[in-house]
C-alpha cells in the first residue's frame, strides 16, 4: 500500500493481534507531528462488508476511514480465479494419485 499511495503505512488490527487500529493510528500522527508530517490519517479498510470491525475502524480517531470492498468486481474475478486454480490443482492430483483430495481455497 505504501508503495501505491507514496505514504507512509502502518498495519492495525480491528480483530485479534496488534497493534490495534486505534493506536496505529496515535503512532501515525506521533510519526507525522515529530516529523513535521501529513496531518490527516487514513484508514483503509480491507474489510469485505459492514459490521463490527468497520465499525472498530470508525472508532479509531482517524480522520478518513473508506468503505469495505464489498462485492467489487475485481474482488469477485480473484476469489473466482482462485476457485479455478485450486479446482485444477485438485484434479491434477486426482490424475496423478488416483485418490481424490479435498479442494481448498487459499485466499
Amino acid at each position: 500500500m505504501s508503495e501505491l499511495t507514496g505514504s507512509w503505512v502502518d498495519m492495525g488490527f480491528a480483530g485479534t493481534g496488534g497493534p490495534d487500529v486505534r493506536t496505529a493510528v496515535q503512532r501515525a500522527r506521533d510519526r507525522a507531528e515529530a516529523n513535521r508530517g501529513a496531518r490527516r490519517v487514513a484508514v483503509a479498510s480491507f474489510l469485505l462488508a459492514e459490521g463490527l470491525f468497520q465499525e472498530r475502524l470508525r472508532a479509531s480517531g482517524a480522520d478518513v476511514v473508506t468503505r469495505p470492498l464489498g462485492t467489487h468486481p475485481g474482488l469477485a474475478q480473484l476469489v473466482a480465479n482462485r476457485f479455478r486454480s485450486a479446482v485444477a490443482r485438485q484434479q491434477r492430483l486426482h490424475r496423478w494419485h488416483g485418490t481424490p483430495t479435498p479442494v481448498t481455497l487459499d485466499l
